[in-house]
């Protein structure tokens, strides 16, 4: 999209427009890099200058300190020496007088002070002619203690209790000859010296230097008021670092100059102090910015030239060319008569080359006019034959078009017409074959439940074959809808467990299922979510012997949506990769071989792929000869109903029918004596006795018909509680016979079960107040469980 803005950009541009912008960029472009590195490297520079100047001059303050302070303690130590033979009397004269000796001699001490083991104060003396003497003890202060048990201590700046004034307390055991510590000497240090040394340290306009203790409070500081009141400034990154004995470069907001400063900075290692030297960052950047500066009006002036001389070349380069323009433009008004202008000798050689191009052209075009004319009336007599020509085609292409249409219509109808007339033999086929197993079991005919269950295994094996087509119709007619729910996924895989039980057993196979517990619900289409594991399952089954068959399920997320992964693991006969490129065709299977061998048609997994992209998931194999296959098919686990499949009509949860085959049981005789009677409409022979054998044998009464008028007379009668209807009768009396009921006073609370071949009808079913429908073919449990919800449920409304 921006290229093709940019092209159509640039063809409406003019030849000169062209030229000077590129002529500018090209000089814009390396003048604007060079500027770039010319300003990173004064800032550079900058830093450099920072590292060597402000650094060096911190580091080279931190002897001076630290040999400042270690003086004082020599002199405080020899002064220890001097009084440690002296007793500790108040009006003793050799101690005054060698303390105000070194008062007067020494710089930096505002007062020293002689004091016993209990913090009382012997004398003091101060170096001024006259300071108040405050009467108070110092048993509580640090550096006493520390003093009081054989060490030497300096304090961070506080306010002395001997003067009452910012101080640096000294304190020094005195220590007699038998090395027991007998007082304590305790000078205030002030902080003129230091504060002398830090006044040396200026360069620039806002440029100076400072002093912290260990715990970050200004020493020596440009503000006297944050220097007397020890102003805690430990919460600045610079003074930070200073305190975790660290030496380099950094900026920080100066709350006393209110700007960002660059500073170099280090450490006191013997007493933990910390020296910086900041300077207002907005002197270097003005530094950095007069070259920039200079460097900016040396570039606009290499620009100016550029555009200058590039507007030399245009006019060079663009004259002859507006003069050929010029001269094509009359050259084709005239139908190439006129001649072409001569140009300059000066212009450039290609432009020349391009004005011979064209006189040769125009010749040629003269010359080309009476041939094109001849030309031109042979092509259009060709171009109405192959038109005549082409449009014949496209009626015999609409025709078999139509025709191709209508045979694909023929087959998908032919497709759904025969299972549904064969659904409903095989219907009557598992159902007698059903009573005939309980009948032989009943009367102990165990000889012939064998062949009864052959028999029920290839109707089921059948029906699965007839429903699979059925499925296939659907897909090619676009008739395939989705019934959407919300369901646990822990009776999903218990459904799945007892359903697939029979399959493991019959080839010896180990069956073990893998999941989380807290997997938790699924909104999607049960039924096609069960046929796709089932057909997944019933292949991996049917594959493997002697082996075993995994299922795993898990949370999974592709992109941001949540999804459901199912993985159905065997360790069968597995496949090629050429045999997993036919694998999901309609009507194929591995190889003709495996069919011949294993049976099946070939539409279960092409229908569970269809499936698995309606329901926005995907299905994948990957498989190994001799060593087994993988199956992996995700779904998500909340479908969107905002789906290109769906319709109006299906875009709704229908009531599920599961719920009316759940694992309730029969509460009791009594319950059953109560309600008895069911009316059963069906206009299958086979269909109506096969209900009333299962019936009875559970105790009820039954009445059967095949009429809805004898239905409504029966109802009539004998007051039934239940009526089942079967869909098998001519459509339009079907749905009247459900009208009918709902709409007879008598009936209208009786319960309602509808048997129907088409699970979509389901919606219309329940919205014209059908309390129940199965999908056929049903089984004998299932017309058992749903009876007797319906029995509880209608014994529920009694009075």
């Amino acid at each position: 999209m921006l290229a093709s803005k940019l092209k159509n950009y640039l063809q409406s541009q003019p030849v000169t427009r062209i030229l000077l912008t590129s002529i500018v960029l090209t000089s814009l472009i390396p003048i604007s890099i060079l500027g770039y590195k010319l300003y990173d490297m004064a800032w550079d520079n900058a830093w450099r200058e920072i590292t060597e100047k402000h650094q060096l001059l911190a580091e080279n303050l931190s002897p001076s300190v630290s040999m400042y302070i270690t003086d004082r303690k020599q002199i405080l130590q020899a002064l220890a020496a001097e009084l440690s033979a002296l007793p500790a009397v108040k009006s003793s004269k050799p101690p005054k007088t060698l303390i105000r000796s070194i008062l007067g001699s020494v710089r930096g001490f505002h007062s020293i002070s002689w004091i016993n083991l209990n913090g009382e104060i012997l004398f003091s003396q101060f170096s001024e002619i006259y300071h108040p003497h405050f009467d108070v003890n110092i048993s509580k202060n640090e550096t006493f203690l520390a003093a009081k048990k054989g060490q030497w201590k300096i304090s961070n700046l506080i306010t002395s209790p001997i003067s009452g004034e910012p101080a640096l307390l000294m304190a020094q055991p005195i220590v007699d000859q038998d090395d027991q510590i007998t007082s304590v000497l305790v000078a205030e240090l002030d902080t003129v010296v230091l504060e002398e040394l830090r006044k040396k340290i200026k360069f620039g306009i806002g440029g100076h230097s400072a002093f912290v203790d260990e715990k970050g409070h200004a020493i020596a500081h440009p503000n006297p008021d944050w220097a007397a009141e020890a102003k805690d400034l430990s919460h600045i990154n610079v003074v930070k670092n200073m305190m975790a004995g660290k030496t380099g470069v950094t900026e920080f907001y100066s709350p006393f100059i209110k700007e960002n400063m660059v500073v170099g900075y280090t450490s006191v290692p013997e007493l933990g102090w910390g020296i910086m030297v900041p300077q207002p960052k907005s002197e270097v950047e003005k530094q950095v910015n007069d070259l920039l500066y200079t460097q900016l009006q040396w570039g606009l002036l290499g620009l100016t030239i550029a555009l200058f001389l590039g507007l030399l070349l245009s006019r060079w380069i663009t004259k002859p060319i507006n003069t050929l323009l010029t001269g094509t433009k009359d050259l084709l008004a005239s139908q190439f008569q006129q001649e072409l202008p001569k140009l300059s000798h000066y212009a450039p050689r290609e432009i020349q080359k391009l004005s011979d191009a064209l006189t040769t052209l125009q010749q040629a075009v003269n010359n080309s006019h009476s041939e094109i004319n001849k030309l031109n009336e042979s092509l259009q007599q060709k171009v109405e034959d192959a038109t005549r020509q082409l449009r014949n085609a496209n009626k015999q292409l609409e025709v078999v078009a139509h025709e191709a249409e209508q045979a694909s219509r023929a087959k998908s109808s032919f497709l759904a017409n025969m299972s549904h007339e064969l659904r409903t033999p095989m219907n009557a086929i598992i159902g007698y074959g059903e009573l005939l197993e309980e009948d032989a079991k009943e009367s102990n005919a165990v000889e012939l439940i064998p062949d009864i269950q052959k028999i029920l295994r290839a109707g089921k094996h059948l029906l699965t074959l007839i429903s699979d087509i059925l499925d296939l119709s659907k897909i090619e007619a676009g008739k395939m809808e989705m019934h959407v729910e919300t369901f646990a996924l822990r009776a999903l895989i218990h459904d799945i467990e007892q359903t697939i039980e029979p399959l493991a057993d019959s080839n010896h196979n180990e069956f073990e299922i893998i999941y989380n517990e807290d997997l938790g619900e699924m909104t999607s289409d049960i039924t096609k979510v069960k046929q796709i594991l089932f057909n997944l399952l019933s292949n991996a089954f049917k594959f493997t012997r002697d082996g075993k068959v995994t299922l795993q399920i898990s949370n999974c997320m592709v992109g941001d949506k949540e999804m459901f992964k199912f993985t159905v693991e065997d360790t069968g006969i597995g496949m090629s990769e050429d045999q997993i490129q036919n694998l999901f065709m309609e009507f194929s299977q591995a190889d003709t071989s495996t069919t011949r061998k294993y049976g099946g048609t070939g539409l279960g997994l092409a229908i569970s792929r269809f499936f698995c992209h309606m329901m926005y998931g995907d299905i994948n194999v990957s498989s190994t000869p001799g060593k087994g296959s993988k199956f992996t098919v995700t779904l998500p686990r909340h479908l969107n109903f905002d789906n290109e499949f769906y319709n109006e009509a299906t875009s709704k949860t229908l009531p599920n029918p599961e719920k009316y085959r759940s694992n309730d049981h029969w509460e009791g005789k009594d319950r059953r004596k109560q309600i008895t009677t069911v009316l059963i409409i069906d206009g299958n022979p086979h269909s109506r006795e096969i209900i009333e054998r299962i019936l009875r044998k559970k105790g009820f009464n039954t009445h059967a018909t095949s009429k809805v008028t004898d239905a409504l007379s029966i109802a009539k009668e004998h007051h039934p509680n239940i009526i089942s209807l079967d869909m098998n009768l001519p459509q339009k009396e079907s749905w009247n016979a459900i009208n009918e009921i709902k709409n007879d006073a008598a009936l209208e609370d009786v319960p309602l079960l509808v048997l129907t071949m088409l699970n979509e009808d389901g919606k219309k079913i329940e919205k014209i107040g059908a309390s129940a429908y199965l999908t056929k073919p049903v089984t004998r449990n299932q017309i058992e469980k749903v009876i007797q919800h319906l029995a509880r449920k209608a014994q529920r409304k009694k009075p």
